[in-house]
């Protein structure tokens, strides 16, 4: 049997064992280096969530996970490797629902439609293609959060194209998480040949993986693979190399017509144009993007299309627009927001937003731990309009020698992402340093310090005037709204670039202060994670101790990009030993 004969390659998403402890901001126990990721497997997430939707690339597997499941091959272990880093552990899935029904979305339509006599009791419900469902998602993903909630045994899994499905706004109740490209380990559990990390672009799509299987080599990219391999075979290509068709036929086309299309109709022509550029080589996309570039329609989509043909191409003003304007979908927002880093990111990322002097209501109703409301009146300060950013940190880091755990900070296209993998000490100590280096420039007057925020000034920041209110206190000053920050419902999972949730952000100016990263502030929490010993209302009790023992907690405010609404928000208290640190943990200062 060849391996690519295998009913079943198990796939990885962006979810991790780390991510799942911190979701309550887990207790530390001595850590010392930053915690390798362990990634869940989309079975696993099945398993987990009752609603489910899993996005990935054209080949990313979607189709051969989701037969897999409807088939019920899922009660027997199998090992999966977790990282590149040795880490395998067995999947199964041994309480599986026993009724089990694939289901293909062919057009726009409704759930009563699709699901016509299909079993809503104890049973799982897989549906394919769902970037098909077009304009009618948001109708569709609501009935389904209906019948889940009037169906309690009922699982459903979604299961749709990264571009069409990664901004969709989806239901409480509903997770989103995307498939991983295939590790080198996935890969060589499958593959004996020796591992080449020049063909980590091409086989790290699943669907390309198993055609390679084929073929004696591994061509330079996957325009030529698949080429290649449909020379070979007489078999009906696959759905995902559909693209690839496309492609070959933009082969034939002019510069100016391959435009054309692309304005016309950016998601069906994107992927197609990418695959030719990958086959052409950058020093042969001159014409090309040059009329991609020309004035017209769609032309941010078609500028976000350059960046990524060509590293060098001068499209860092269309990048900004993209992510101060917030106008294009959260995906594209993003990768623009990686190019803008790459190329050097001109907003200025160390910006001081001014909160003059004033009372507020401090705390809610909403969570124990917020309460009492109170009111609380504070002297006036500047605190930073973004969280701290990897490239600022490293400016730190390069002066003082100062170690970082971080796994990814130094990437270029992560420089205007914040800096996380920190601890309070960390934190600390770039505030010190930024003092004496403001000073020394005239930026503060001598007399001001640079330092964390107190847990009064982190929250009338983020709240302003807001009042106490039987619902949660967002910065955007209304109720809950999905997209307006990197909560769990963003689908990254991850941070991103600072500034690009402009919907949501504070009423004084600051963005990112829902969501993103928790935020480090000077207050003490106490030494049980659960319950504080510093509670509201706040009041000068020693709770700003900064020489507190090293086992007392301090407060992290705002959330992180795996949050829900109530943790993402003006009043929810979290907590960590100061000497802990995460992929989600970082900080904004205060000058005062």
């Amino acid at each position: 049997m060849k391996p690519h004969s295998k009913p079943y390659l198990p796939l990885l998403v962006n979810y991790t064992h780390e991510d799942a402890d911190a979701k309550g901001l887990r207790k530390l126990t001595t850590q010392t280096e930053a915690q390798l990721p362990v990634y869940f497997s989309a079975l696993e997430m099945a398993a987990r969530e009752r609603l489910l939707l899993i996005t990935g690339a054209p080949g990313s597997g979607k189709t051969t996970f989701a037969r897999h499941l409807a088939e019920g091959n899922v009660a027997l272990p199998q090992a999966v490797p977790r990282n590149n880093h040795d880490t395998v552990l067995p999947e199964s899935w041994r309480d599986a629902p026993v009724l089990r029904c694939y289901l293909t979305v062919n057009a726009p339509t409704t759930p009563a439609a699709l699901l016509v006599g299909q079993p809503l009791d104890d049973a799982l419900l897989i549906v394919d293609a769902a970037e098909r469902l077009g304009a009618c998602a948001p109708a569709f993903l609501a009935e389904v959060a209906t019948l889940s909630a009037d169906h309690p045994t009922l699982r459903i899994v979604l299961l749709g194209a990264s571009d069409a499905c990664g901004d969709w706004v989806l239901p409480a109740p509903m997770k989103r998480h995307a498939l991983l490209p295939l590790l080198t380990a996935q890969r060589q559990h499958y593959d004996p040949r020796p591992a080449d990390p020049r063909d980590d672009a091409v086989l790290g799509n699943p669907g390309l993986f198993l055609l390679s299987l084929d073929l004696a080599a591994v061509p330079a990219n996957d325009y030529d693979l698949v080429r290649a391999w449909m020379a070979a075979n007489d078999a009906a290509p696959h759905r995902y190399l559909d693209v690839y068709v496309a492609a070959q036929h933009l082969a034939t086309l002019p510069a100016p017509r391959i435009a054309a299309l692309f304005r016309a109709d950016p998601a069906r022509w994107r992927a197609p144009i990418e695959a030719l550029a990958r086959h052409r080589g950058s020093g042969n996309l001159g014409d090309l993007a040059a009329a991609l570039m020309a004035p017209g329609e769609n032309s941010l989509r078609a500028a976000l299309l350059v960046a990524d043909l060509l590293p060098a191409a001068d499209v860092r003003d269309a990048m900004r627009q993209i992510v101060e304007q917030g106008v294009l979908p959260l995906p594209l927002r993003a990768r623009a927001g990686r190019h803008l880093a790459r190329r050097g990111d001109p907003r200025a990322l160390d910006e001081l937003v001014t909160i003059p002097a004033g009372s507020f209501v401090m705390g809610s109703a909403a969570h124990p731990n917020s309460t009492p409301p109170h009111p609380l009146a504070l002297d006036g300060y500047q605190i930073g309009r973004y969280p701290v950013t990897n490239g600022w940190y490293r400016t730190f880091v390069d002066a003082t020698g100062h170690h970082w755990q971080s796994v990814d900070g130094l990437t270029a296209e992560r420089s205007n992402a914040p800096a996380v993998d920190l601890s309070w000490h960390d934190a600390r100590a770039f505030c010190e340093w930024l003092t004496s280096a403001w000073r020394a420039a005239g930026r503060i007057a001598l007399t001001a310090i640079v330092r964390l925020p107190t847990e009064p000034e982190w929250e009338y920041a983020a709240r302003s005037t807001q009042p106490d209110r039987a619902a949660l206190v967002y910065p955007w000053g209304g109720p809950w709204q999905a997209g307006f920050c990197n909560g769990e419902d963003s689908g990254f999972n991850d941070t991103c670039t600072v500034g690009l949730f402009p919907a949501g952000r504070a009423l004084c100016g600051a963005d990112d202060m829902a969501g993103h990263v928790w935020e480090w502030t000077t207050t003490l929490w106490g030494s049980d994670m659960a319950t504080p010993s510093f509670c509201y209302p706040y009041c000068d009790d020693g709770r700003e101790d900064i020489d507190a023992p090293g086992d007392i907690r301090r407060v992290l405010r705002g959330g992180c990009f795996s949050s829900g609404p109530e943790k993402a928000n003006c009043t929810y208290r979290g907590s960590l030993e100061p000497a802990g640190f995460w992929r989600g943990n970082g900080f904004r200062i205060v000058v005062a």
